[in-house]
Formats: structure tokens, C-alpha cells, sequence
């Protein structure tokens, strides 16, 4: 029989052949992953592979983004109608006698500020007011034109469809656009109605420019988010037309149209 270890650099030697031994040995498998069980995540069903789920939650991703910048874009023009709404039409009046004031007499035509021509040049262009700015007394005919009725000037900007057209909002831009910024004047509603015109301007622009792809996204989107589902095995028949979003399917849900004027 062996020698019993003795202690010291014998009982070193005892002990290399049970560690080796142990090392050897494959450890059992956690009892969570025991042979059996079922696996944590589902096979993809037949015919779905990584990379087409891979390419398809990316699309989804792009195609939610995409709608969430429109979404945001249609709040901001939400907000700015809500402060035209809030514009009286004295403030309004105001405004327009602070135009016809300066345009009607030479000396002070020239001191209009090009911020003011440029966002009446706007108005007049998603009014389709026919704008002329060669002479002052032309500029004044049709920023009387704009502003014939104080009253509903508001409400008629807000009437205004949305779906102005993407081609036909982007010629604002340049006027959205003035070379020298706006300096405020001694009497509070010009300052006031500049604002809220410019503001309201600036988001009806960018929500005209991109509407056109509203639709179109948000119909895709649904597309996609059955496709990934279907790849994912979790349905069998594809989405109807107009069908209501079930909950948890991760069907783009409606944004809620804010009130018109």
C-alpha cells in the first residue's frame, strides 16, 4: 500500500494528483440550465433568421423616431395656434396701424425693419396674398390685404390645412430666414403680435414641410412592427386596415389631433 502523507513537501505531493482530478472534471451544469428545461428565449420559427430580425427591429426603431419627431412637430404647432388664439384682435389693430404708420410716410418706410417685412411676406405667402415689395405703397396694399379684418386674422391662420405641401412651405424658408433679427419697439403688441406670428410661422412651416410623410410613416411603421411580431412567431395573420391596436402588440397608437380654431 502507499505511504501515508507526511507533512511538509510530501503532503505537496499527495495532493497534485486530486487537484488535477478535479480540474478534469466538468462541473455539472446550473440547476436553472439543467438538460430538459426548456430554453430561455423561443427559437425563432422556421424561416426567421438573426440577421432578417436584426434588419427588422432596426427599421422599426427608425420608423419610431421618425414618428415621434412628427408627433413633436404637431405639438409645436399645437402650442403656437394656442397663443394666436390668445392674441386679441386690439393687439392685432395695433400691429396693422404700426405698418400702414410706416409705409404710408417715406421718412419712416425706411425705417421698417426688415424682420417685419420679411414675416408679413410670410403671412401673405400661406394666405395666398399676391405680395408686392418694389414700392411701399404696394407693400401697404397687400399688408392691408393680410390684415383687412383684425377680428379673425387669428382664426384664419389656424384654418389654415396643415398639409400646406411640403414644395410650397419650403419657399418660407428665406423669409423665415432674415438677415438682421428683430428688435423690439416701444409699443407691446408689435412686440407681441412678432412673436407669436413668428412663432407660429416658423412651426407651421416645419409641420408642412414633413407632413406629407405622416401618413406614409405611421403606415409602415404598423407594417413593420407585425413583421418583427410575425418573425418573433408571436402572430399568424397580418394587420387589417383600420383594425384597432391591441394593447401590448406595440401597434402605433393615434396621436390625439388637437382642437382646430
Amino acid at each position: 500500500g502507499s505511504m501515508p502523507a507526511t507533512a511538509g513537501s510530501g503532503g505537496d505531493v499527495s495532493l497534485a494528483p486530486a487537484m488535477a482530478s478535479t480540474a478534469s472534471t466538468p462541473a455539472p451544469p446550473p440547476p436553472a440550465l439543467a438538460y430538459g428545461t426548456a430554453p430561455l428565449v423561443a427559437p425563432p420559427p422556421p424561416g426567421s433568421t438573426a440577421a432578417r430580425v436584426e434588419e427588422v427591429a432596426n427599421e422599426v426603431l427608425r420608423l419610431r423616431l421618425l414618428r415621434s419627431q412628427h408627433e413633436e412637430l404637431r405639438l409645436q404647432l399645437s402650442r403656437a395656434e394656442g397663443q394666436l388664439k390668445r392674441l386679441s384682435p386690439h393687439a392685432v389693430f395695433l400691429f396693422r396701424s404700426y405698418i400702414e404708420r410706416h409705409l404710408k410716410e417715406p421718412g419712416l418706410a425706411v425705417q421698417l425693419q426688415e424682420a417685419i417685412i420679411r414675416l408679413l411676406q410670410c403671412l401673405c405667402a400661406v394666405c395666398r396674398i399676391e405680395v408686392n415689395v418694389l414700392t411701399p405703397e404696394a407693400f401697404l396694399n397687400s399688408a392691408r390685404k393680410l390684415l383687412r379684418d383684425v377680428h379673425s386674422f387669428t382664426s384664419k391662420l389656424c384654418s389654415i390645412p396643415h398639409e400646406f405641401g411640403s414644395e410650397e412651405a419650403k419657399g418660407l424658408a428665406p423669409f423665415l430666414l432674415s438677415s438682421t433679427e428683430f428688435q423690439r419697439v416701444k409699443e407691446k403688441e408689435v412686440n407681441d403680435c412678432y412673436e407669436v406670428f413668428h412663432a407660429w410661422l416658423s412651426a407651421f412651416y416645419l409641420y408642412s414641410v414633413v407632413s406629407d410623410q405622416v401618413g406614409p410613416v405611421s403606415q409602415e411603421l404598423a407594417k413593420q412592427e407585425w413583421l418583427l411580431r410575425r418573425l418573433n412567431g408571436q402572430v399568424d395573420e397580418p394587420p387589417r386596415r383600420g383594425a384597432p391596436a391591441q394593447a401590448g402588440t406595440g401597434a402605433p397608437e393615434e396621436l390625439p389631433r388637437p382642437q382646430g380654431c
